[in-house]
Parts: C-alpha cells; sequence; structure tokens
C-alpha cells in the first residue's frame, strides 16, 4: 500500500469520477484506475463498483475514507514541517515536567516562551519526577522540570525554587491551632494520600512508618 495509491483513492472519493481525480492530481485517467486497482488488490476488497459509467464506492471504501483521510492529513502536515524546516523558520522544543508543574507552572510558562520565541514547536509531557529525570538523561526531551528532595543527585540540575509541604485541614479541625505538625498529631486520622507515582508519596509513607504511625 502506497500514498500515491491513497491519494488517488481519496481523489476519487472526493471527486466521484476518474477524471476529476486525474485533474485533481494532475496525472492520467489510466493512471489514477491503475493505482486504485492496485490498492483493491492490496487491501484484497473491492472499493468502487463500476456501474453505467461511474464509481460507487462501496461500505469498505467509505470506512477506509476516514482512516485515509487522516493518515493524509497527517503527511502533508510533515511535508510542511520539512518546508518550514529547510527554510529555517522554525524549531523544536520537547519538555517533561512532573504533574503539579505540567498542570500549573509550565503551561503559562511556555505561553510566555512562545510569545516571545515565534516559530518555536513545543511538546509537554506529564510524567512522575524519576520518569522525567530517566528522559533527560536519555536524551527523549530537551529539558526535564521536576520535584525532588535536596538529596537527590541530579546531573546538570538547577534549583528553580524551594517550598515547604503543607497539610490541608477543614477549617474546623482541631489540629488548625498547630503552626506546625507531627506524625502523631495524624494517628489514626483520615488521611488523602498523593498517588503512589509521586516520590512525595514515598517520602511520606516513609516518614509515617519510621515513626510508627497509621493514619
Amino acid at each position: 500500500m502506497k500514498i500515491r495509491q491513497l491519494e488517488a483513492f481519496n481523489a476519487v472519493m472526493v471527486c466521484r469520477t476518474v477524471t476529476r481525480a486525474a485533474q485533481m492530481l494532475h496525472v492520467s485517467q489510466p493512471a489514477v484506475t491503475r493505482l486504485i486497482s492496485d490498492l483493491e488488490e492490496s487491501t484484497g476488497f473491492v472499493l468502487f463498483d463500476r456501474a453505467h459509467g461511474r464509481l460507487q464506492p462501496t461500505p469498505e471504501a467509505f470506512a477506509l475514507h476516514e482512516e485515509v483521510q487522516r493518515s493524509l492529513v497527517g503527511v502533508e502536515r510533515i511535508e510542511r514541517a520539512a518546508l518550514e524546516i529547510r527554510a529555517s523558520q522554525r524549531g523544536t522544543l520537547q519538555i517533561a515536567g512532573a504533574p503539579a508543574l505540567a498542570l500549573s507552572f509550565l503551561p503559562r510558562a511556555i505561553a510566555e516562551f512562545s510569545r516571545l520565541h515565534t516559530g518555536v514547536e513545543i511538546s509537554l509531557a506529564a510524567h512522575p519526577s524519576h520518569v522525567v529525570l530517566d528522559m533527560v538523561i536519555e536524551h527523549r526531551c530537551d529539558v526535564g522540570f521536576v520535584i525532588l528532595a535536596l538529596s537527590t543527585p541530579a546531573a546538570h540540575g538547577e534549583l528553580l525554587m524551594s517550598t515547604r509541604m503543607v497539610c490541608a485541614l477543614p477549617a474546623t479541625h482541631r489540629l488548625t491551632a498547630k503552626a506546625t505538625l507531627v506524625p502523631e498529631d495524624l494517628r489514626n486520622e483520615p488521611f488523602v494520600s498523593h498517588w503512589r507515582g509521586l516520590q512525595a508519596r514515598y517520602e511520606i509513607d516513609a516518614l509515617f512508618a519510621s515513626h510508627g504511625i497509621e493514619r
């Protein structure tokens, strides 16, 4: 199955006649007919019923056409990208970030960056911090933003900010009067944990375990 066959098939589906499809593709009618025949042989089913000099798409043709349209759009996008890269009109920047950053801080930072640097295509992926760190080391992204303890060694890393963790409580809870909480304060308390993919979850679990506290 070749791109040219799919282009011919798409043209016939859009134009409904081989003549107009040939004009659309700037090729001869026999060339379009041959491409359609080759595609039918490749797929193993009939794409058009030929009656009274006209082509009637089969149900299989309609089903296939949806996928072909999506594929051709992708090809056109690649062609445009190649032209722009050739003309040095664009660059790419692949960013990976921990979910807490990828869902809040990074989109705003990317928006400001895009305003100052037009023509750069930016992708953003959200992953746990340890995955982001691996992606940076393995050169699967250009830059990564992670949430790590200061004791964690990282190559080519830079501390952007640091903050304390807080415990969110109902306004009427008995512990709201305390400025600082210790593990014992939360013994047998209902506790909403981070999901297990976050390093913070492991650190909090280890802290309570070291004090023998169950939440």
